[in-house]
Order: C-alpha cells, then structure tokens, then sequence
C-alpha cells in the first residue's frame, strides 16, 4: 500500500451527474470519473443520481478497483436514501472506504470536476 496516499478525498464530484446511473449510463461515468481517480483520491457526490442497477454499481466497483490500483481511496457521499440501501444491501458500504450517506460534504471539498 502507499503510504504517501491519503484517504481524504481530494475532490468531490458532484456537477453533471447522471440521474440514472444504469446501463447505457455507466460508460459515460466511468470515461469521466475514470481519469480523475487514476490521479487523485475521490468522492463522488451521487445526491442527484434517482436509480442505479447492476451496471452502475459495477462503474462504482471498477472506480473503486481502479482507484485503489493506483494508490488512491474512492468514495461516494450523499447518496439518496433508498440508493443507500441498495447500495448497504450489496455491501458497497464495508468495500468503499467513507460512509454511504446524506451527510454533507464539507465545504473545502465540494465542487466540479477539472
């Protein structure tokens, strides 16, 4: 493991999100959030995202695995309460390293992607 790494997410990413994250949705997250992991820690902001399936919580395990090949944490936050559930109900809970909730992200980390 790198221990220059930190697990405090550098950036949020909570600008143009899609509001399905499903299938034919999935590649276009991945090609956007992908490179973005590869060069720093992340969080994702899913508070927009209303509906996820097997083919976004695939993208989110990918980034996960991605993210962590490269020596990085990935994250998402604030997510809607029944897309916590599902993604609690699956265990992506205990594999992504920050709670899977409403909680507010703070203000310091909150904005677009560059």
């Amino acid at each position: 493991m790198n221990t220059n790494s930190s697990t405090t997410p550098e950036r949020v990413i909570a600008a143009d999100l899609p509001a399905e994250l499903v299938r034919g949705e999935e590649q276009p997250f991945l090609d956007r959030i992908l490179p973005l992991v590869l060069r720093s820690s992340v969080a994702v902001d899913l508070s927009c995202v209303r509906r996820i399936d097997a083919a976004g919580i695939g993208a989110l395990i990918t980034l996960y695995r991605e993210a962590r090949a490269a020596g990085h944490s990935f994250t998402v936050c604030c997510a809607a309460p029944r897309i916590a559930r599902l993604l609690r109900r699956v265990g992506l809970d205990r594999l992504l390293e920050g709670p899977i909730s409403a909680t507010p992200v703070p203000a310091r980390l909150t904005g677009a992607a560059a």
